[in-house]
């Protein structure tokens, strides 16, 4: 997508606070739901250098 570097900073604060919620949980083992299953989540922002 064309953006700019604000914008991708908006993107990421919008979205980060989805897996965020999760956290707790890494210390805390009481808290996994049955079934639950380790996973990992990357996200990366990163807006391309000037041509």
């Amino acid at each position: 997508m064309w953006i700019i570097a604000e914008e991708m900073r908006w993107v990421r604060d919008e979205i980060w606070p989805i897996p965020e919620r999760y956290t707790g949980r890494v210390e805390d083992p009481s808290l996994w739901p049955p079934d639950a299953r380790a996973a990992r989540v990357f996200f990366f922002t990163g807006v391309s250098p000037h041509r």
